[in-house]
């Protein structure tokens, strides 16, 4: 790899992102790290590539940048080539293979430091972005091997989460559709993460809590009637099944205070659904599966200092939802825990984060500007 010149009156000019907006509530949480992470010798360029809209969430974030970049309706070539005239550095890409995605802009190699990170949150498997962000507990050594990248093993948590300050919740359980009395479990991850197996544990929670209810995020009523079948078929009555209309953000998290437990999903685990519910205050349990998208819920959790909440089978993770809904001072005493964890432990500290982010970059430069090929290494480390 050949060497870079230095950067002298300006050593490193930060990140240029590629944002892949999806209607999901990270990137409000993101514009925090990145504020927090500016300095007077660094500066940043958003670069939205979405297929040819600007949303709130754009409009958001380019009050955090110091310029934005519209490269909607631009080729490959042409969004490379302005890339590179810009003298871009480091180049992330928060989308990977999701929809929307512009790794063809990557594919030609306009920034000497290409990485991915949080939007896919797994390899992208591209020899065109040698580096992925990501943490220990996401991407543990038995699925490094399997990454095609380099890994720059953030100390806590590879997600972005900020303290956003819940309102208080004015809905009624009536007004959800919920009982009055009995416990409330609930999942808000999107349908197509939900699988039969996370299913018929749910079921056998619901079987063995008398007057509990699963409380799900609304589908079409083709999808909700399946789902209510699906319960009759394992004994529990359909009813017992509550979907949540779509709200606003900050009406969506608030009713949350209106759960006891949530549930997290099996092979795609919750990203911003369980951060959602931390915040709001609910207890969320989880399995670290074997892949990342299994674990997403488990780094989460490991940042947040309860790591007695993640299991490492779907007998563990039964047995302690059933626990919680049958033992009203164990449920007490977890969301006591969550309480005191949430301001105290760094997974909701933007600062932080931004710190770590702004070391992992400098140290991706670094390597490039010495001709050393990218290699793992751990960020705690390369903070003095």
């Amino acid at each position: 790899m050949p060497r870079l010149p230095f950067r002298t009156k300006r050593p490193f000019v930060w990140v240029s992102f590629h944002l892949i907006f999806v209607p999901t509530v990270w990137p409000c949480r993101f514009r925090a790290c990145w504020r927090r992470a500016k300095t007077p010798t660094s500066n940043g360029s958003g670069i939205p590539v979405a297929a040819g809209q600007t949303d709130a969430q754009t409009e958001e974030l380019a009050e955090a940048f110091d310029h934005l970049v519209d490269l909607n309706a631009v080729s490959a070539d042409q969004a490379a080539a302005r890339i590179r005239a810009d003298d871009v550095d480091v180049l992330v890409d928060l989308a990977g293979h999701t929809r929307g995605g512009r790794l063809d802009i990557f594919a030609r190699r306009p920034a000497p430091v290409q990485a991915h990170y949080l939007g896919y949150g797994s390899t992208v498997s591209a020899d065109y972005i040698p580096w992925l962000i990501t943490d220990g507990t996401h991407t543990p050594p038995a699925l490094a091997d399997y990454c095609s990248e380099a890994l720059a093993y953030l100390p806590h948590t590879f997600m972005a989460a900020g303290r956003i300050e819940v309102p208080e919740n004015t809905a009624t359980r009536a007004e959800e559709g919920l009982p009055e009395t009995g416990v409330v479990y609930a999942s808000f991850n999107a349908t197509y993460k939900l699988d039969p197996t996370a299913f018929g544990a749910w079921m056998n929670i619901l079987a063995a809590v008398p007057d509990s209810v699963l409380w799900l995020r609304a589908a079409g009523d083709d999808v909700q009637d399946r789902l209510r079948d699906a319960a009759a078929r394992q004994g529990v009555e359909g009813a017992r099944l509550v979907f949540a209309a779509r709200q606003d953000r900050l009406a969506h998290l608030a009713r949350h205070q209106l759960a006891d437990i949530c549930l997290d999903a099996f092979g795609h685990t919750g990203g911003v659904t369980t951060l959602d519910a931390l915040l709001a205050g609910v207890p969320v349990l989880t399995i670290a599966g074997d892949a990342q998208s299994a674990r997403t819920g488990a780094s989460i959790l490991t940042a947040l200092g309860t790591p007695e909440w993640i299991y490492d089978d779907v007998a563990g993770y039964t047995a302690a939802a059933i626990a919680l809904g049958t033992e009203p001072e164990a449920l007490r005493r977890a969301k006591e825990t969550l309480r005191r964890q949430r301001d105290a432990a760094p997974l909701f500290d933007a600062g932080v984060l931004a710190a770590h982010l702004n070391t992992a970059f400098r140290k991706m430069y670094d390597m490039a500007a010495h001709g050393t090929p990218p290699t793992t290494f751990d960020v705690g480390s390369e903070i003095s």
